[in-house]
Order: C-alpha cells, then sequence, then structure tokens
C-alpha cells in the first residue's frame, strides 16, 4: 500500500497524502510479530501542513483513516487498517516527548518504509537530537502501567474478554507491555531500537498465551528491575535537544514551501498507484 492509495475525500486528508513525507508500515509486522490471517494492518505518516496552517490560524494534528472506527468498541480483524498521519509539528512534539509508538519509528527497517521524501530521510537521520533519558519514562511508564491494570484484571477499550477467559489475562495487552520493557532496555543501552525485535518470539509466544499469568508477571518485573540498572549507566542526554529540534522543524517548512537555501519539493505522483480501491470502500 502507499499513501496515495488513501482517500482524499476532505480537504485535511488531500493535503496530508499530497504533502506526505514519510508513509511507514507499523505495527506487528515492523515488530516482527504479526499473525498471519488475525493481524490488522498499521500505517504512520508524516505530512507538510500548508502555510494556511503553518502561518495562519487554521490547526491539524493528525489525520486519521480507520476501517474500523475507533467509537466502535469492535476489536480489529485481519481485514482492517489503521493509519494515522501526523504533521510535521505535531510528529516533532511527540519525538521531544520520547512517546514510544512514534520514538520507535525514527528506526524503522527499510522495508517498512513505504515512502519516504528528502525531507523525511533528514527526519529520520536526525534522531540523536530526540533520543534521551525521558525514554526511560515513557517507556517504562507505559509498561509498568499496563502491568499493573492486567494485575488487577482491568479489561482495556478492546475489551478482549475470550483472551482473559482463556488465558487468564490479556495476552496482546500482555505482549504490548513486555515489548516496551525490551525496547526500553536496549535504547538504554545501545541508544537504539532493532526493528523487527531481536526477541520478537519472546514477544510473541506471550500473544499466543504460552506463557502463563505468573510467568509473564515475573518476567516484567525482571525486565523493569534491568531497566532501572540501565538507566543509572546510560550515555543517553538527559533531554532531547529542544533547540535543535526546533531548528530542523523550522528549516524542513522553509525548505519545502521554498523559502530555504534548497527548495525539494517535487511531484511524485506519476510514480505512485491509485487509491487501493479496497481501503476506500471501507474508510468514509
Amino acid at each position: 500500500m502507499k499513501h496515495t492509495d488513501l482517500p482524499q475525500n476532505t480537504a485535511e486528508r488531500k493535503m496530508a497524502v499530497d504533502n506526505c513525507l514519510l508513509f511507514l508500515r507499523v505495527g506487528s509486522v515492523m515488530y516482527g510479530t504479526n499473525v498471519p490471517g488475525k493481524s490488522d494492518t498499521d500505517y504512520v505518516g508524516v505530512f507538510m501542513p500548508t502555510e494556511d496552517y503553518t502561518l495562519g490560524l487554521k490547526k491539524v494534528e493528525q489525520v486519521e483513516f480507520r476501517t474500523n472506527d475507533t467509537g466502535s468498541r469492535k476489536r480489529n480483524t485481519a481485514e482492517d487498517v489503521d493509519c494515522t498521519l501526523y504533521s510535521l509539528p505535531k510528529f516533532v512534539q511527540l519525538l521531544l516527548n520520547n512517546n514510544p509508538n512514534t520514538l520507535e519509528t525514527l528506526f524503522v527497517p527499510e522495508n517498512c518504509q513505504l515512502y519516504v521524501h528528502e525531507l523525511g530521510y533528514r527526519l529520520l537521520e536526525a534522531k540523536e537530537m530526540f533520543l534521551s533519558k525521558k525514554a526511560y519514562h515513557s517507556f517504562k511508564g507505559y509498561s509498568h502501567t499496563q502491568v499493573e491494570r492486567l494485575k488487577r484484571g482491568e479489561l482495556n477499550e478492546t475489551g478482549r474478554q475470550e483472551l482473559i477467559q482463556k488465558f487468564g489475562y490479556d495476552t496482546k495487552m500482555a505482549s504490548h507491555a513486555l515489548r516496551l520493557y525490551l525496547e526500553c532496555n536496549e535504547l538504554l543501552s545501545t541508544g537504539s531500537v532493532t526493528l523487527p525485535l531481536k526477541e520478537n518470539q519472546l514477544v510473541l509466544s506471550i500473544k499466543k498465551g504460552e506463557w502463563s499469568r505468573e510467568q509473564f508477571f515475573d518476567k516484567c518485573e525482571s525486565l523493569e528491575k534491568l531497566c532501572d540498572e540501565l538507566y543509572k549507566n546510560t550515555t543517553l542526554q538527559h533531554a532531547p535537544d529542544h533547540e535543535a529540534a526546533n531548528k530542523l522543524l523550522v528549516e524542513m517548512q522553509k525548505d519545502y514551501n521554498g523559502y530555504g537555501k534548497t527548495v525539494v519539493r517535487r511531484p511524485w505522483r506519476e510514480n505512485v498507484a491509485r487509491f487501493l480501491r479496497a481501503v476506500a470502500n471501507h474508510v468514509e
């Protein structure tokens, strides 16, 4: 699938597709934990807002394309597609916050890079200014919260009661928590995240319910202790470089709109396919 396959039936959707900088395949395929016939398809992208949004009063942070409305509370199936395109300023802010789902996209493998504009490469190559000890709090914090919810038997928003009845806990929710512990530990120790995951089979075994509830909690406890130890000795900078990130954001907006030294904007429609009909038929 290409970003141009997405339906452009609103002005902001059209802007997001026309001005796309990055379009990435994420989720279980990127992690190496997808289950054929069961895993849905996830995409994340970044787009450059037009001058109405960067200089004017209009605001847009993200544009979503989903085959399953989030308000339906229905679980996604293998036929469902989730796609979110973030405006460049919003994406940079998420990176500065060391948001786990955003930060890991800086390490996305080439086979999951479905479209990368010249400025998209510039963003991917600037990962050092965003990586920081803040990731310890964002990655570990999310995992710890999810594990505590699992211990209390709380359901997540998708309501996977059948997994709880079968395995004693929500194994998919558990696999996400474990994955983030693993990513956090690698990030703290090496300053990088390997994708697909080095321990994707471990995460997949949790997802499939091959670990008991007690085994899962014991594993998370050991990973969290390791996370705490790695944090003490990590060489990551204390906080993201906000000044450098702001400079990058300004330069990218200037270059894209022709105000900077280098104009990198160029047409690409001739090289990409038309809309994917299957998606267009599902997404309003």
